[in-house]
């Protein structure tokens, strides 16, 4: 789920920030060569498995993964009937420790199915095999304030900073960095360009089998897909719906903060082998519960409009299996328990 930083106060000095954001605009309106609606094929109540807040979750063709902001283990991975099968990780900083997960993503190799996790708050990536005992192994740490990490399928990572002259950078298989971009979203009108690269903070996802990547931002209600060729971050496309709209707080460093205008754009992403599936919010920011969502957009890894799917329960994060078989979502029921939601597709 987008993290809207409403309290980031950043005191770090960028040196050369260029005229890095887009100032041309071009929304559209998303227009699907079909449409359906998704009815819940199950339904698993997280509260049962000690989970009783969670933001994000991962497929895997033997279950799912899922992570706890709070209880005993900041960690579940469930089988295919809903039970967890392992948990692990607590709050700290030493081994097998989080301070906050900002996201997890799963991949194979010819030997293993890999867990990866981000800590922003820590500055690591790690990766664990799963059904695995060992602990997790660090693959990135940096002082570097960045929002999340996925790692592409040929081994490198692209990590998307925060307060930043460029929004991504890209990391060979040893967390290096090997280049980086100013792909920012368009700049509003009279917002410092420090602070609209505070505001795109937001998700990334990768694609499972090509050096692809998609990325949305809070406040836009666009999406950016990239891919690395030859050790560079190349735009591919760029879909929007509506342009970023916020204010800034001269009192706090110029940090952005929303207006009665902000909208909510797309607010998880994930690939399958064929497709791109985006949920879409386009609610009002300050309204209550404008993160849950009931429509889901499909594309094709061209950009092209695929299918549009109404939900019949709204989620605020979501996940497909590879082979386009099920669409899993969280969501929270009337007494406020964290639920995962399966839809077939």
């Amino acid at each position: 789920m987008i993290k809207f930083l409403y309290g980031y106060v950043c005191l770090v000095v960028l040196c050369g920030l260029r005229s890095c954001a887009k100032e041309a605009s071009s929304v559209n309106t998303f227009n699907p060569e079909s449409e359906a609606q998704l009815i819940v094929s199950d339904s698993v109540d997280l509260s049962h498995c000690g989970i009783l807040e969670s933001e994000f979750v991962a497929a895997c063709d033997s279950g799912l993964v899922v992570n706890a902001l709070d209880g005993q283990s900041l960690v579940y991975v469930l089988n295919s009937d809903g039970q967890v099968s392992e948990s692990f990780g607590t709050e700290g900083r030493g081994p097998a420790e989080f301070l906050e997960i900002s996201g997890l993503e799963i991949w194979h190799d010819r030997q293993n199915v890999w867990l990866g996790i981000s800590d922003a708050r820590r500055g690591q990536y790690v990766k664990r095999v799963l059904g695995g005992s060992a602990r997790p192994q660090v693959v990135y740490t940096e002082d570097m304030d960045w929002d999340a990490m996925v790692r592409l399928a040929n081994g490198m990572f692209v990590c998307a900073a925060i307060a930043d002259s460029s929004r991504f950078y890209l990391l060979d298989s040893m967390a290096r960095v090997l280049g980086k971009t100013d792909n920012f979203p368009p700049k509003p009108d009279g917002i410092p360009l420090i602070s609209h690269s505070m505001a795109c903070t937001g998700v990334l996802a990768a694609a499972p089998d090509c050096s692809m990547f998609a990325s949305s931002v809070v406040y836009d209600g666009g999406i950016d897909v990239c891919e690395v060729r030859k050790g560079e971050i190349v735009p591919l496309w760029r879909f929007s719906q509506f342009d970023m709209d916020y204010d800034i707080l001269p009192e706090y460093h110029n940090v952005p903060a929303p207006n009665q205008n902000s909208r909510q754009g797309y607010m998880a992403l994930s690939f399958s082998d064929n497709y791109l599936y985006a949920l879409y919010s386009g609610h009002k920011m300050l309204d209550e519960d404008s993160e849950m969502c009931d429509e889901v957009h499909v594309f094709d890894y061209e950009g092209r409009h695929c299918k549009r799917y109404r939900l019949d329960r709204k989620i605020y994060a979501l996940t497909v299996d590879r082979s386009d078989n099920r669409l899993v979502g969280l969501t929270r029921d009337a007494d406020g328990n964290v639920r995962l939601l399966v839809f077939a597709l």
